[in-house]
């Protein structure tokens, strides 16, 4: 029992930091935003986070729970896992990428009706992107996880936050482009590890457009799906319900306080990394017991 608390709790350890850094970026940032960033600038980042956030999870499918879970029912780097990760990757990418071009030429009306405020040139078209190119990212660190390999997801992880917080510090306090550089900064930065974490997932993955457990995969994705996405709006729609009633500087101020009270969220989603392969790893080996 002290073996397994030790190993959850140094995993928990790694995944905490890694997570404090990478989502609390808007908290490390905020004496950058408050110098160099009006209230409604702030508003408007609020707003794309909360864009990139939603279709993040709308990408995802839930696939990221899909390879939690099914992880274990191959012997890993098995040319059936491998045949497993590349049907489902394939079908996801392909289906997000069709999404997204279709957002990205038809979706200014639906936009506009939900946050008049926000120009969906360039401010949504970056925010649709961003969330296309963090999904690849978020399926590696889904591998790194269940793998146990918490070093490796601490360290990519930090590499894009230390990268972020570059290229917004450059963007915003040097260049002065006030929202528009601390969003293109994120697309920028999200662009970047899209291409290197698709050369490292070429080891994981074979191409292959069918398996026998896509079926059973899928399945399991529709029942993730709409808890992913409740959870995903209940976490967005305070701001924009608050800009179409107060502004974008209402919603500014807003959520600088929110970014302080995420701490001990970004905790307990740190200790959830480190269980959940735990849990299914000896569910697989042991079973009943």
């Amino acid at each position: 029992m002290k073996q397994h608390v030790k190993e959850i709790s140094k995993h928990g350890v790694i995944y905490t930091i890694s997570n404090f850094l990478t989502k609390a970026t808007g908290l490390i940032l905020i004496p950058i935003y408050t110098r160099y960033l009006t209230t409604s600038d702030y508003g408007i980042v609020s707003n794309v986070l909360a864009i990139v956030n939603f279709l993040s999870v709308l990408y995802i499918f839930g696939m990221n729970a899909v390879w939690g879970r099914f992880f274990f029912d191959f012997k890993d780097k098995s040319i059936e896992q491998k045949r497993f990760f590349g049907s489902t990757f394939y079908l996801l990418f392909f289906g997000g990428l069709f999404l997204n071009v279709l957002l990205s030429y038809t979706g200014k009306g639906l936009f506009k009706a939900i946050i008049p405020e926000l120009d969906f040139s360039p401010f949504v078209l970056l925010a649709v992107w961003t969330a296309f190119f963090g999904v690849v990212f978020n399926l590696k660190l889904t591998l790194f996880r269940v793998r146990q390999q918490s070093l490796q997801f601490g360290l990519i992880s930090f590499g894009r936050f230390l990268l972020t917080v570059i290229a917004t510090i450059y963007a915003v306090a040097i260049l002065r482009y006030g929202a528009y550089g601390k969003v293109f900064a994120q697309f920028a930065v999200w662009g970047l590890f899209f291409f290197i974490v698709l050369y490292l997932l070429k080891k994981d993955l074979a191409f292959s457009l069918t398996s026998p457990k896509l079926k059973q995969a899928l399945k399991y994705a529709l029942g993730v799906l709409p808890h992913s996405l409740s959870g995903s709006i209940m976490n967005i729609i305070d701001r924009v319900i608050l800009t179409n009633i107060k502004g974008l500087a209402a919603t500014g101020i807003y959520t600088v306080g929110f970014q302080f009270g995420s701490i001990m969220q970004l905790i307990v989603f740190s200790f959830n990394l480190s269980w959940s392969p735990f849990f299914m790893r000896t569910a697989q080996e042991k079973g009943a017991e």
